[in-house]
Order: structure tokens, then sequence, then C-alpha cells
């Protein structure tokens, strides 16, 4: 299975966040779980390590975020709810009836 977690969070979120990201990781994984990730660098930073920690495989994809959406069996979005790019980024998970989750910031 693969989750594909795409946004923006900072260090200061972290604690904030990791947890319902690894809640969600536990409770949907399907043997071992390859972590997509796209977004903003603190973002791809956390989550490498989160991967790496738990002995998952990941791709890290920068901000190619279509790539990351469509490539998801499973997608969290962290955003703050207004930035236009991870709208659309919602809008295509839905046209293509891709499970997701929407975690906001703000």
């Amino acid at each position: 299975m693969k989750i594909s977690i795409v946004g923006d969070f900072n260090l200061e979120q972290k604690e904030k966040f990791l947890p319902l990201i690894d809640g969600f990781v536990r409770d949907h994984k399907v043997g071992v779980p390859v972590i997509i990730c796209a977004g903003e660098v603190e973002l791809l930073s956390i989550i490498d390590t989160y991967a790496k920690d738990k002995g998952f495989p990941s791709v890290i994809l920068g901000n190619v975020l279509t790539l990351a959406v469509l490539n998801g069996d499973k997608i969290i979005f962290v955003w703050d709810g207004e930035n236009k790019k991870y709208l659309e980024m919602v809008k295509l998970a839905k046209k293509q009836k891709r499970p997701y989750i929407d975690l906001r910031t703000k």
C-alpha cells in the first residue's frame, strides 16, 4: 500500500501532526507501506525521518504534488485550508476517487 502525505507543517507543529499521521498509517497499512511525500521542505524532512525510523520505504517527490496524489492509495493532506495549490490537489483526489483525510494546520 502506498500512503501519500502532501502539504506543509513545520517543526513546531510536528508534535501535533506526526502522531495523527502515525495513527493513520498504523490503522490503514496493509503489509509494509510505502510512504510517498510531497510538499514543503520541512514536511519532506520530517516525513522522511519518520519513514526511516519506522523501517518503511519512502519516496520523496519534493514539490511534485500531482504525482503524489495520483500514486497514493490513500492520501493525507496537511495544510492550512487556504493554499490554492493544495486545494487543487484535494480536488484532484476527489476527482480520482482517492480516499484521503484532511488535517488543517489553522
